[in-house]
């Protein structure tokens, strides 16, 4: 009888601990209490602030130091703005990123690197339905120790970032005549006059190729692209998510920027921007 409650009670331990907690890398005790972004996605995005208020909430009565709060659809809305998001984090001293969750019931803690390598394994992954108690116990037994006790009373969310000073291009120009470079790999042919591109930070390669334009997209929150961009017909205070199309001229880098409600797939969207 003691033999079977003692296999029965290390099967039910070896379970919860194997459901809640994995760890991966142990040399830096401390890296939860590091000055962090939180890199969150919800099921669904009503009460979005709310939600993020009760997580801001949680992690700084435990002695997370959170700087500020970033939807994950915009991490990697264009290069553009994810090189500007790590000089910005560069700036604030922030080189912990914790991912949370809502649909895995999970948080993920990263270095600095996960912006630059998408593909890095996290640090300490935690889940299930008392993900902040886990994360609370393993600070506790990790004796931790805190660096910052004054932490923000409301969480700041990255609405926008900087981008380098562009013209926009009112009308949509005339390219019957011009030929279009894409920069982004799409499971179709190169409609008339286009042609795949590799992507160059310098655009004399497109221009000194005879490419007028290059399109790219970017994809985001609707309010990220346009508080970042100012692109006038988008709505700055949606939080859903939208796929823009940007034709850019390769001499004078203006930008026009082109968008369908109904279209969520780049191959679409551009078929249906060369055909109106």
């Amino acid at each position: 009888m003691i033999i079977r409650t003692l296999v029965l009670f290390t099967l039910i331990s070896f379970v919860f601990l194997k459901d809640v907690v994995s760890q991966t890398n142990t040399k830096n005790k401390n890296f939860s209490l590091e000055k962090s972004i939180v890199v969150y996605s919800f099921k669904n995005k009503e009460k979005e602030k709310e939600k993020i208020s009760k997580i801001h909430q949680k992690l700084t009565s435990i002695g997370v130091d959170v700087v500020n709060y970033i939807d994950s659809l915009n991490i990697h809305t264009s290069q553009e703005t994810t090189n500007s998001l790590l000089e910005y984090l560069k700036k604030r001293e922030i080189t912990n990123t914790i991912v949370f969750s809502e649909s895995n019931k999970s948080i993920q803690f990263f270095s600095f690197d996960f912006f630059k390598k998408p593909k890095s394994p996290p640090i300490l992954v935690l889940s299930g339905d008392s993900v902040f108690n886990l994360l609370k116990t393993k600070i506790i037994t990790s004796k931790s120790k805190q660096k910052n006790f004054l932490f923000s009373p409301q969480p700041e969310v990255l609405l926008k970032v900087k981008v380098k000073p562009f013209s926009r291009i009112i009308r949509k120009p005339n390219l019957q005549k011009d030929k279009i470079g894409i920069t982004t790999k799409l499971n179709i042919t190169p409609p008339q006059n286009t042609t795949f591109v590799e992507q160059k930070e310098d655009y004399r390669f497109y221009f000194s190729n005879g490419i007028n334009y290059v399109v790219h997209f970017y994809q985001g929150t609707e309010y990220f692209i346009q508080k970042t961009y100012n692109i006038n017909n988008l709505n700055p205070t949606s939080n859903k998510e939208i796929l823009v199309l940007v034709l850019e001229h390769t001499a004078t880098r203006n930008k026009y920027f082109y968008t369908n409600n109904n279209i969520t797939k780049k191959e679409e969207l551009l078929l249906d921007f060369l055909s109106n």
